[in-house]
């Protein structure tokens, strides 16, 4: 089995067909926004997602921010990041000071200013959106498959989840795709600053530097280029150091992420929580989960076999499945959250969207399969996570 470098993507071609795309996946996600802000009277301050006691910490949050008495989500931590930003309020954004990027970008939009800060995490959503709808329709193009899959690329499995609560995850794919689009066109140097920018969001997302540094490494002609990507943690620890300076923060990968906590263990764990609070609904959800993981990843696996070639999207495909299998925490969080937190998912359509076997069907059956159930999840579901 030998690695592949990847494909050459005409960039300047069926510019048209590019943008209808982007608007059509910019405009479903407007949608999915507007029908969940309808329960609150169309108040965009609502995908804030706001906890009721961490606003009481704060102290000093706008009244027009809804609270919800239980659940809520990270959005409330990105926001307090965002609005304070150098340095954050540790005592407040927790673990979060450690995916400093989009509160950082959301606070440039604002250009610094506190009220804003409500809003701009939904531009930057959006606009990461059609990014993701853009570069995949052009990677798509390249490898000979119908450019309108970069919708369900756009708008994939776990997506709904950060256009309802202002999350992280958008951003993260945004450049993840980008860096891989300009790994395939040998601009190794954009697609390290992509991939750093992407540790920077979520430091998970280190280990598509690895592997971008792996099949660079063991290409003859790209062989050297390893090197960009070796450099990618570095505006991380930066940023870490300068936590360390201001606020006394530990410089480490990290420190406070609990989904690292027994990582091992993390299928064994989830099926004893599984077993003492067994019900129909979890025991669907694991199930569903994890058929949906094992499905992927035998099909990749097959796939890699049958011609004799492992490039990124492979090894980012098996990497990211056998994590979210391994962390505790996923793994007891159904299979929304658990896609949410793997952005594999136009990867798993650059393998098997242009392929007519049974296999391949059945694959990207189940991404957009899952990709209308989680839409239609974070829709219908309570404000509670």
């Amino acid at each position: 089995m030998t690695f592949t470098k990847g494909y050459t993507a005409p960039v300047g071609r069926n510019i048209g067909e590019t943008w209808s795309v982007v608007i059509v996946a910019v405009l479903i996600a407007l949608f999915l926004q507007l029908v969940y802000l309808a329960r609150y009277d169309f108040n965009p301050a609502a995908l804030v997602g706001m906890p009721e006691w961490l606003a009481a910490a704060a102290g000093d949050v706008p009244r027009n921010i809804p609270r919800f008495l239980t659940g809520g989500h990270d959005g409330g931590y990105i926001y307090l990041f965002a609005r304070e930003p150098f340095p954050p309020r540790i005592d407040l954004v927790s673990i979060h000071v450690e995916r400093p990027l989009f509160p950082l970008l959301a606070w440039f939009l604002a250009l610094g200013q506190p009220e804003y800060v409500v809003y701009t995490p939904q531009i930057l959503n959006l606009l990461a959106t059609a990014l993701i709808a853009a570069v995949c329709a052009i990677a798509l193009r390249s490898r000979g498959i119908d450019y309108r899959w970069a919708v369900v690329c756009a708008l994939g499995p776990g997506l709904a989840m950060p256009l309802r609560f202002n999350l992280v995850d958008q951003i993260v794919l945004a450049w993840l795709v980008t860096g891989f689009l300009m790994f395939d066109r040998r601009r190794h140097g954009v697609a390290a600053l992509c991939l750093s920018l992407a540790i920077l969001a979520r430091p998970m997302s280190l280990g598509a530097a690895g592997v971008a540094a792996l099949v660079s490494a063991f290409t003859t002609e790209d062989r050297r280029s390893a090197f960009w990507y070796v450099l990618c943690p570095v505006p991380y620890f930066v940023w870490r150091m300068y936590l360390q300076i201001e606020a006394g923060y530990p410089v480490s990968f990290f420190t406070g992420d609990e989904l690292f906590t027994a990582a091992p263990l993390g299928f064994l764990g989830a099926v004893e929580n599984l077993t003492r609070q067994l019900s129909v609904p979890r025991l669907a959800l694991f199930a569903g989960g994890v058929t949906f993981y094992v499905l992927i990843a035998v099909a990749t696996v097959r796939h890699g076999w049958r011609v004799r070639l492992l490039g990124y999207e492979s090894l980012l495909i098996l990497g990211y499945t056998a994590a979210v299998l391994a962390l505790p925490q996923t793994m007891g969080a159904g299979p929304v959250q658990m896609a949410r937190l793997t952005p594999i998912f136009p990867f798993v359509l650059y393998l098997f969207a242009g392929e007519s076997a049974a296999e391949a069907r059945v694959v990207t059956g189940a991404v957009v399969g899952m990709s209308l159930f989680g839409s239609l999840w974070w829709l219908a579901a309570p404000t509670m996570i």
